[in-house]
């Protein structure tokens, strides 16, 4: 496939590949035919600069990690990152991630979704802007395998508790990791954000859903 810019129609580049969303054909996206991934996939959701891309490419969990990111800013600048370090494991839309999961597949193609720091949104008219909802949950719930796990962190405890709620609403087992300024992240794939956090002291909230 040749290169283009970011976006452009696609790139790839020693293995890295790099998509919009409106670049993609319409109707359903098979997640190894038109995205490419090599099982078992991973999603991480709002990956920022991409630090958490990088640091999954290194824990050996095998398969495929896709990234979404709504940010073309953000994209271009993991997407230098991903090359600089060279990785080959990785693939990244940019895009809403509420209007592409629903057109994501095949069920239970997905180990593991990944979600840093989502949805700071307070006024009521915000709402209809979150990602974390029943309808995108329920949506993640029927790419999950049994067994797989939706993972979600932020730094405010109001919201892992909607979380969890919503999680568990969608047919999930859910459970809240160790809090606190030092508590690790149980996958060691961190996000920029958090590493911030870390660093000014603040405790980081999160929680896994498991499909039964």
């Amino acid at each position: 496939m040749p290169e283009a810019d970011v976006g452009g129609a696609a790139r790839d580049d020693g293995g890295r590949f790099v998509v919009d969303e409106h670049d993609l054909p319409a109707g359903p996206l098979d997640l190894g035919h038109e995205l490419r991934c090599r099982p078992p996939v991973d999603l991480d959701i709002g990956f920022g600069k991409g630090r958490s891309l990088l640091e999954w490419s290194t824990k050996g969990f095998g398969g495929t990690l896709l990234g979404v990111e709504i940010r073309r800013s953000f994209v271009e600048h993991a997407a230098a990152r991903l090359a600089k370090a060279g990785v080959c494991d990785v693939r990244i839309v940019r895009g809403d991630f509420r209007a592409l999961v629903p057109r994501l597949g095949p069920a239970g193609a997905v180990r593991r979704c990944f979600l840093h720091f989502p949805d700071p949104w307070w006024k009521k008219r915000h709402q209809k802007r979150q990602v974390v909802s029943a309808p995108v949950v329920a949506s993640i719930v029927g790419l999950l395998a049994q067994g797989g796990e939706v993972f979600v962190q932020t730094d405010v405890p109001e919201r892992a508790e909607e979380f969890e709620r919503i999680l568990s609403s969608g047919g999930l087992d859910t459970a809240r990791c160790a809090e606190g300024p030092a508590a690790p992240n149980p996958f060691g794939t961190r996000s920029n954000r958090e590493v911030r956090c870390e660093e000014a002291g603040l405790p980081v909230y999160r929680v896994i859903g498991r499909k039964p």
